[in-house]
Formats: structure tokens, C-alpha cells, sequence
């Protein structure tokens, strides 16, 4: 039983890796996808270690393109798509189950608050990828005014600045740029759906 459950494991683990390799080869980062698991493994770590929604883990991908001569700023643009879609993907999986525990009358309002909150956190990013592709300059001002108020806020608790000056500027070009190649490259993102519903 342990090893069937190990080799259900071992195909997450290629098929995870996979959905980078895609994104990457949608925005001109060359990588091999053997060399990409031992990556997504060590991003599972720094996640666990430092958790912010599965996204600490992606400076790996984007150092291990680099150490490989590739593009820092291209590969930054994969790992954007990369976690959109996978968090996509993801709640395909969730609203699914979520209808079949309705209809088998055993779910659980805890369980609900769960799924929502990461439906909702899944919404948001795609939002941003859709504002991006739409309308760039309104997603710097929403990214703008979020960083104001999580500052703010930090800043009446006695905090210094959460979000750097110029994450706002950063974040927005990186979700413009994903948002662009997701929409000259449609049916990439197919693909990357495809890859994270079946991961």
C-alpha cells in the first residue's frame, strides 16, 4: 500500500514539475524536466518552511534558470503562470468536490470556509492575470493602492513597511508580461491547465 502510495508521489512530483516546464517554454526559458523535480521538491521545503500560499518556493525556480544561463526576468513570468495556473487547476479539482460532498449531504461548514477561501485566493490571481491582459495600467493602480493599505496597516501596528517601495511596479510587470503570453500563446495555458487539473 505504501508503495502505491509513493508512486502516486512520484507522478505529483513529474507532473508539478511539468506545468513549470510548460510555462517556461511559453515565455523562451530552456529546462529539462528532470532537472526541474529536484526543484519542486525543494520548493515544497522553503513552502513548508516559510509558508505565503505556495509562492516562497518560487525564487528556486527562478535561481535555477539563472545558474542554467537563462533569462531571471523571463523565468520570473513562468512562475507566475506557473502558480495562476495551478491554483486554477486546483480549483477545478475543489469546486467539483465540492458539489459531490453537497449532494452526498457530508459537508462540513468548516470545510466550505476552507474551499472558499482558496477559491477566493484563486479568483484573485486570476483576476490579476485577466486585468493584466486587459487593462495593465489599472492592475499598477490595484496592486498600488493594496500596497498602501497593507503598509498602512503595518505601519499603525507599529511595523516598518511589509511591501517594498517598488513591489507594486515589479508584481504589475510580472503579471502584464504573464498575461501577455498567456493571451498571444492560448493554448499554452491549456496545456498548463491540463497539466495542474491532472497533477
Amino acid at each position: 500500500r505504501s508503495r502505491g502510495l509513493g508512486d502516486v508521489y512520484k507522478r505529483q512530483f513529474v507532473t508539478q514539475a511539468r506545468i513549470f516546464q510548460v510555462c517556461f517554454s511559453l515565455v523562451g526559458v530552456q529546462s529539462r524536466l528532470v532537472n526541474l523535480v529536484p526543484v519542486f521538491l525543494g520548493s515544497l521545503f522553503i513552502n513548508a518552511v516559510a509558508p505565503s500560499g505556495g509562492t516562497a518556493g518560487l525564487a528556486l525556480y527562478v535561481d535555477d534558470a539563472v545558474q542554467r544561463g537563462q533569462s531571471g526576468a523571463r523565468a520570473t513570468v513562468g512562475t507566475v503562470l506557473g502558480v495562476v495556473g495551478s491554483y486554477a487547476g486546483f480549483g477545478l479539482i475543489l469546486i467539483f468536490g465540492l458539489v459531490y460532498l453537497a449532494l452526498q449531504a457530508s459537508i462540513r461548514i468548516h470545510e466550505i470556509i476552507a474551499a472558499v477561501a482558496l477559491l477566493i485566493f484563486t479568483l484573485v490571481l486570476t483576476s490579476l492575470l485577466a486585468l493584466g491582459a486587459a487593462r495593465p495600467q489599472t492592475l499598477f493602480r490595484v496592486l498600488s493602492l493594496f500596497q498602501q493599505v497593507v503598509n498602512s496597516l503595518a505601519q499603525r501596528l507599529g511595523r516598518d513597511d511589509v511591501l517594498d517601495e517598488d513591489w507594486s511596479e515589479e508584481t504589475g510587470a510580472e503579471f502584464a508580461a504573464a498575461a501577455e503570453v498567456a493571451r498571444n500563446q492560448p493554448w499554452g495555458l491549456v496545456s498548463i491547465l491540463g497539466w495542474a487539473t491532472l497533477s
